[in-house]
């Protein structure tokens, strides 16, 4: 599955992380990037997804919580 952000500020996205039921999963430099998350070792029943974004003097902003059912 691929899971795509997209963060904005009005200097720069310096990171975006992906973190999943809490935990960090991924990150990227990348303002709009494209994670690939592999759900087959998944463990049935509901997740939680959410997006991280830092600029450049370390403020962060976080996104709304996503669940999904596998």
């Amino acid at each position: 599955m691929t899971v795509t952000v997209a963060a904005s500020d009005n200097v720069g996205v310096s990171k975006v992380e992906l973190r999943i039921d809490g935990k960090l999963y991924a990150s990227s430099t990348s303002a709009t990037p494209s994670f690939v998350w592999k759900t087959s070792k998944l463990a049935a029943g509901a997740h939680t997804l959410q997006a991280v974004a830092f600029d450049a003097a370390g403020n962060l902003t976080r996104s709304a919580v996503v669940t999904v059912y596998k």
